[in-house]
């Protein structure tokens, strides 16, 4: 029996983004290694990069180009999984994709339209993706988070915990969910 622990790649524009989350994962016995999209891509396409947790985000800046990052944000994500995806079919091993978004985004957070619509669009790519995945062995999902100071991980303990949980299943059963972590502050909401 294989007791490795997965060494995650953690992909996101701005690796601050990490803070806080890579220093519990560490201590819950997972390795961590927090890159910018270039670097992941990299690595990826060296093989190592399994899990991959994905950490979308919208750069702030001029409310006329937001349709535009939202698009170009989703296709750098899109490519990632593409090239994560192509290397586990060629190992003919399975594998395991986080995606880790705020959960005011989500929910459809309508002062921040464009940064719902990145949520909306990653969650059902997360969604497709596990259909996908079933017959490949592999497995997505979404955590949904709170947002803590300067945009960072809020709950990271929670979140470390489940990200441990989703990267180290075995039968891969838990598939295609969005896991909110956000201390009860989506009960009794409808979720998209």
């Amino acid at each position: 029996m294989n007791t490795r622990m997965p060494f995650i790649l953690m992909a996101c524009r701005d690796t601050s983004m990490a803070a806080g989350l890579g220093d519990v994962l560490f201590d819950y016995g997972l390795g961590v290694r927090a890159a910018d999209y270039l670097q992941a891509a990299a690595a990826v396409e060296a093989g190592d990069a399994d899990p991959l947790v994905l950490v979308p985000t919208l750069e702030t800046g001029n409310p006329a180009e937001a349709w535009e990052r939202v698009a170009e944000e989703l296709t750098r994500n899109f490519e990632l999984i593409q090239r994560f995806v192509r290397l586990a079919i060629a190992r003919k091993s399975g594998g395991h994709v986080v995606v880790l978004l705020p959960a005011k985004a989500a929910m459809g957070d309508p002062s921040d339209s464009a940064a719902a619509a990145l949520a909306g669009g990653m969650l059902s790519l997360v969604r497709t993706l596990a259909l996908e995945f079933r017959k490949l062995g592999m497995t997505a999902n979404m955590v949904l988070f709170e947002s803590a100071s300067g945009g960072t991980v809020g709950h990271a303990g929670d979140v470390a915990v489940l990200i441990k949980t989703l990267v180290t299943q075995m039968g891969g059963a838990i598939s295609g969910q969005a896991i909110y972590a956000t201390g009860a502050s989506d009960a009794g909401r409808l979720h998209p």
